[in-house]
């Protein structure tokens, strides 16, 4: 009885040593092909406000607990916000998104528009959807929003 395990045992690896490599090539050739932009959409070709950006404002404690500086840009139609972290990040995988008001919300937005990522101590720039609204930092390795900040359409210019 346990010959004939082995093999039948013996057998069904042979089938499947044998069998790999072919269902590995129709599992390649079946997949779909990967997307490609061919050109960027000019909100994502632009990092930072340009040369002529104007400062509208300097929020130095927008962010309850993290040691944050906040300022916001105007280039044109578009505003920017400039986040510098001052001190290393507590949060792992910190994505910046906004939200269209500055309502507290339970669990995370629908709504929120992702801006990016942000990461280490350089000051790094997010073009804004609107000038108001909010900003969220939200922690993707603890599933978890660390902060919320609420920006009123700035003033007039400096």
């Amino acid at each position: 009885m346990i010959a004939a395990l082995r093999r039948r045992h013996r057998l069904a690896a042979f089938a499947i040593v044998a069998a790999a490599p072919l269902l590995l090539a129709v599992a390649l050739g079946a997949r779909r092909p990967e997307a490609r932009m061919e050109v960027l959409p000019a909100a994502l070709r632009a990092t930072t406000p340009g040369p002529d950006a104007v400062l509208l404002d300097e929020i130095p404690d927008l962010w309850a607990d993290l040691d944050v500086q906040t300022r916001r840009f105007a280039d044109g139609p578009t505003t920017w916000v400039e986040l510098a972290p001052r001190a290393p990040l507590r949060h792992p995988d910190l994505l910046v998104y906004w939200l269209p008001s500055e309502a507290a919300v339970e669990t995370f937005p629908e709504r929120a528009t992702l801006l990016g990522p942000l990461r280490g101590r350089e000051p790094q720039f997010f073009a804004l959807p609107a000038p108001g609204g909010a900003l969220l930092l939200y922690s993707v390795a603890h599933d978890t929003t660390v902060a919320r900040a609420g920006l009123r359409p700035p003033a007039e210019p400096r």
